[in-house]
């Protein structure tokens, strides 16, 4: 699915556009909540241009996973024309199932990666362990059309044999994952086809409010 072709189109659209209307949503988001002198995390960094756009805007450091090869290529090359790649590292790995050899972050984001994996809870689990402070999550929105779309999206996967598959969750089952680790919500947008949704660890939320 995530091809040298396909990665390559998002390469010259980056270079064309900067990043997405949806991406820069997320962006704002994070700099809003405070990003400066934190480490990132992006799993299913892709071409990791939302890591680069985080360390411009004063993230001390960020490391992209990606379980394709295709995409860290592009994101190292990325990297490099942006002059970022002193600040940014990116791994080729499924971090569902290699987590333990990845070191936590501050902030770690999932844009658009939670659709492409079959164990959700899997994935959002140690996603939310690895983060000491700010865990971002963009998924599709739970509506009919939605459901409707992916199921389509998927009929055509089998029939052209892809081993791909899109997978949709209510907002609710995320959210209980993400509140078990200990999480509270302090974002949650819907944004076209996507779910934009920051939480923050409850014990900073606390520390935030409390008297001083």
């Amino acid at each position: 699915m995530f091809s040298r072709k396909y990665v390559g189109r998002d390469v010259r659209r980056y270079w064309k556009h900067g990043l997405d209307k949806r991406a820069q949503v997320l962006a704002d988001c994070l700099k809003s909540l405070g990003i400066s002198g934190r480490s990132v995390l992006e799993i299913g960094c892709g071409i990791g241009v939302l890591q680069a756009e985080l360390v411009r805007s004063g993230a001390a450091s960020a490391t992209g996973l990606d379980a394709s090869a295709a995409s860290v290529e592009a994101a190292v090359e990325v990297a490099k024309r942006l002059g970022l790649d002193e600040k940014l590292e990116y791994r080729t790995l499924d971090f569902a199932l290699q987590e333990s050899e990845v070191e936590g972050a501050d902030i770690v984001v999932m844009d658009r990666v939670i659709c492409c994996y079959p164990n959700m809870e899997g994935l959002v689990g140690p996603a939310a362990r690895h983060a000491r402070h700010l865990c971002a999550l963009v998924y599709p929105r739970y509506t009919w059309w939605m459901r409707l779309a992916g199921a389509v999206f998927n009929s055509w996967l089998v029939a052209t044999r892809s081993p791909f598959r899109f997978f949709m969750r209510p907002a609710s089952r995320v959210a209980e994952v993400m509140t078990s680790e200990g999480f509270l919500p302090v974002f949650d947008q819907s944004w076209r086809l996507w779910r934009i949704v920051v939480y923050q660890r409850a014990r900073d939320s606390d520390d935030q409010t409390s008297p001083a």
